[in-house]
């Protein structure tokens, strides 16, 4: 069944993330497909409690799933959204778009766009899932970042992107819940750097070296690794190019 959306839309919020959570906190049963949208945020945050700088005219918004699936799948959904979101933005910009695993959207190698997947657990069997997007329409407020509408003719439309991404997302997510990450990894390799790119990842203040080899069919990152010459599996860190 199609996720039926509830968008609930604040002009200022310190996050999108954390209003989620205290809904669900209050209120366990809730259904999914509750969003949380926000025209600003002044204490948002992404991956490992960094903070996520705001600009002015940019979208940030978290949405409530319930996918009934053990966690180490459900850590299958960063790349997932990462994969919608990349989808999205390519109706807008066509060249020079990567998806750096597991879920950042990048234009040459500068961030315009970010996700945060956070699981909630209140005694029930199966986690609750907080999906948190954050994409630099109009402003990039970091020097390593850039905005959308820096590479467009005609400017976004913030409401047309965000309906355009859950639209995209639900199709994706219906299909992962019935076949898995493994339906999409051909597409996530579409998107990511080539098999071969000289790569490192941050994992724990720890740096691993070595060649990109794949993605598994769990969605984990292979490296074959510079100082062992091992085969690596890693199921998450922060990957740059060398």
């Amino acid at each position: 069944m199609p996720i039926n959306w509830n968008i609930s839309s604040y002009t200022t919020l310190p996050s999108t993330q954390d209003k989620l959570r205290e809904i669900i906190e209050y209120n366990p049963d809730i259904n999914e497909g509750l969003v949380i949208s926000a025209h600003n945020q002044t204490k948002g945050y992404g991956r490992y409690n960094r903070i996520w700088k705001e600009g002015e005219g940019n979208l940030y918004f978290s949405y409530l799933l319930k996918p009934k699936k053990d966690p180490c799948i459900c850590s299958q959904l960063s790349l997932i959204v990462g994969i919608s979101l990349f989808k999205t933005i390519n109706n807008y910009i066509k060249s020079d778009l990567i998806l750096k695993w597991p879920n950042d959207i990048l234009i040459g190698s500068k961030k315009c766009a970010g996700i945060l997947v956070e699981a909630i657990y209140n005694g029930q069997e199966y986690p609750t899932m907080i999906i948190g997007v954050g994409v630099n329409v109009k402003t990039a407020p970091m020097e390593t970042s850039v905005c959308l509408n820096d590479y467009m003719n005609d400017l976004v439309i913030i409401d047309s992107f965000k309906a355009r991404f859950l639209s995209i997302f639900d199709n994706n997510y219906q299909r992962w819940k019935k076949y898995g990450f493994k339906v999409f990894k051909s597409c996530f390799m579409n998107y990511t750097y080539p098999k071969g790119s000289n790569i490192g990842v941050n994992i724990d203040s720890n740096v691993i070296t070595g060649e990109f080899i794949d993605i598994d069919e769990e969605g984990n990152l292979k490296l074959l690794c510079n100082k062992t010459q091992k085969l690596c599996k890693i199921t998450s860190g922060d990957v740059f190019l060398i």
